[in-house]
């Protein structure tokens, strides 16, 4: 299973690069990735207890262009 999936991951990848070349080559194709990189809970409270009954988060994510 693991060996599946390092297969399919390696595959993604090189897909991914070859659609970022194809961007980088041709003016009227665009590649965009879109990164979740954090999420932080919201008010800052080491409480496990408050930690569940929280509401607010705030995402930080990033739209990246091949072509930049």
């Amino acid at each position: 299973m693991i060996a599946e999936q390092r297969s399919l991951t390696e595959g993604l990848k090189a897909q991914m690069k070859a659609d970022f070349e194809k961007a980088r080559l041709e003016e009227n194709v665009e590649c965009l990735t879109f990164d979740l990189e954090t999420t932080l809970p919201l008010p800052r409270i080491p409480t496990n207890i408050v930690f569940y009954k929280r509401q607010l988060w705030v995402y930080n994510s990033e739209i990246n262009s091949a072509k930049e």
